[in-house]
């Protein structure tokens, strides 16, 4: 005895596609309205609204302080700016990159013009000098925020010597430099 054959339902090319994208549809429309998805959607308009608004308040700080300029919708860098610019990129510069020579500066500040020498050092401390003698400080690359100031203040530049020096006895090495303390 045969067994009854069953009928197979196949389906064509054309009948597939429809049933795929009525299915696609039918998830994406109940998706949308589900009310997670709309959550999600106001969550990241907000997200997105206010990291516009941190991005407006910057600016406009960054104009109060005069470090840019805004026109319309551009931004400008100021020539104070562009100083900053370059003290932070200097700041930032690989750590490999060092010519064998030492940056000193050296200073005797009259305690008259106390605030410069406060000035100064908070330079030296935040571009990572190292203090040698009371005085003397060193460090393995140049500092265009000492150089920005010694400009903006030409007075100055008697009591400050800044100089370029090549290795000397005990300090040979940038491992001897990272033995120094660093205030």
């Amino acid at each position: 005895m045969r067994g009854k054959k069953r009928k197979q339902h196949t389906l064509g090319h054309y009948e597939k596609d429809i049933l795929d994208h009525l299915t696609t549809g039918d998830v994406l429309m109940s998706a949308l309205l589900s009310g997670r998805s709309v959550r999600a959607f106001y969550r990241e308009a907000r997200k997105r609204a206010r990291i516009r608004s941190q991005r407006k308040r910057s600016i406009e700080g960054l104009a109060n302080k005069g470090l840019v300029e805004t026109q319309g919708d551009i931004v400008y860098l100021t020539q104070k700016g562009k100083e900053l610019q370059q003290i932070l990129q200097s700041k930032t510069g690989p750590e490999g990159t060092w010519d064998e020579s030492w940056w000193i500066v050296m200073y005797d500040i009259p305690t008259s013009i106390n605030a410069f020498r406060f000035e100064l050092r908070r330079i030296l401390i935040q571009s990572g000098f190292r203090k040698l003698q009371h005085s003397v400080w060193i460090h393995p690359r140049p500092c265009l925020e000492l150089e920005f100031l010694m400009r903006a203040h030409p007075r100055l530049s008697k009591y400050i010597r800044y100089l370029k020096a090549p290795p000397f006895t005990h300090m040979k090495t940038i491992t001897d430099w990272k033995k120094l303390s660093a205030v």
